[in-house]
This record gives structure tokens, sequence and C-alpha cells, in this order.
């Protein structure tokens, strides 16, 4: 199963919404559609709504770090309790702000 990205602004809070897996087959793909999104939306804030991501691998973690690295405010919603755990276990929801679904 591929990736999906979708993408809403509102009021400034720029939504990136996840679905499928997240691999290193495609994480280089993923990352520079987001990163184009990014850049063609004006905002104050990044949201990433995980309700349709079903995995993530460390490759799709790295990419979550370098949102975060540039967009400070960055959090991650919706995320699935298998998605969370994975969060969890790796420490990132130390480091970023995440709810679950």
């Amino acid at each position: 199963m591929t990736v999906s990205i979708e993408s809403k602004n509102e009021n400034g809070v720029l939504t990136v919404i996840l679905g499928g897996r997240i691999d290193s087959a495609n994480a280089t793909e993923v990352e520079e559609r987001i990163r184009c999104i990014r850049d063609e939306n004006t905002h104050t804030s990044i949201v990433i709504d995980a309700e349709g991501l079903q995995y993530v691998s460390s490759a799709g973690l790295r990419i979550f770090l370098r949102i975060r690295k540039s967009d400070p405010s960055m959090k991650i919603i919706r995320a699935s309790s298998d998605i969370y755990d994975i969060l969890e276990i790796t420490g990132f929801t130390g480091i970023i702000e995440v709810e679950k679904a």
C-alpha cells in the first residue's frame, strides 16, 4: 500500500493528513511532498493528522523530526494506538506533542 497525503490550511494552521504506510521505500517522496505543501502554504503552525496512518518506520520518524526542527510548534493528532505506541516507545512523545485518536 502506498501513502496518501492531503492538506488543508485554516486560519494559519496547516494540517497534513497522512494515510497508509510510511517506510524506507516511500519516505523520500513523502518528505518531498510535505515540504512542497509547507512551501506553498503560509502557516503559523503545522499539524500532522495521523488518523489514516497504519505504519511508520524509522524513516518516517526521521521525517517527523525534520518537520519539528523547522516548525517547532508541530504536533501530531489522531494517532491510532499502534502509531502512538511506536511514537511513545521511541521517545517521540517527549519531543513532539502527540494526541491519540
